[in-house]
């Protein structure tokens, strides 16, 4: 989810893609981000969020949906009721991060 979210603040013109890479070692430095996401190491976070961060770059934002549900393998969860309520979970998501870009888009075109 903060991938999705840092690339929808990239792609709404908020910050650049290639940008990101700071970004991503502001949150684990300023977040101990590594550690609360259960990464073995900082390198490991950057590397994972950076490679996550440019996969949303090169996918139309109309199909981020599908990253997101990849991401958050549902298939993997044991607990049937829970990932059950993954999928809708994932389309919800996905859609208030385009709704987010597009109006963050449309605060950043002239007047």
């Amino acid at each position: 989810m903060l991938a999705a979210l840092t690339a929808a603040h990239a792609a709404a013109g908020k910050i650049r893609y290639d940008q990101a890479s700071e970004v991503v070692a502001w949150y684990i430095v300023q977040a101990d981000l590594a550690r609360m996401l259960g990464y073995a190491t900082p390198d490991e976070c950057f590397w994972h969020l950076s490679n996550s961060i440019a996969e949303y770059r090169e996918t139309p934002v109309e199909a981020w949906s599908d990253l997101i549900f990849r991401q958050m393998a549902p298939n993997a969860i044991p607990d049937r009721k829970f990932r059950d309520q993954v999928l809708p979970g994932c389309i919800r998501f996905s859609e208030i991060v385009k709704k987010m870009v597009v109006h963050s888009k449309r605060e950043n075109a002239p007047s």
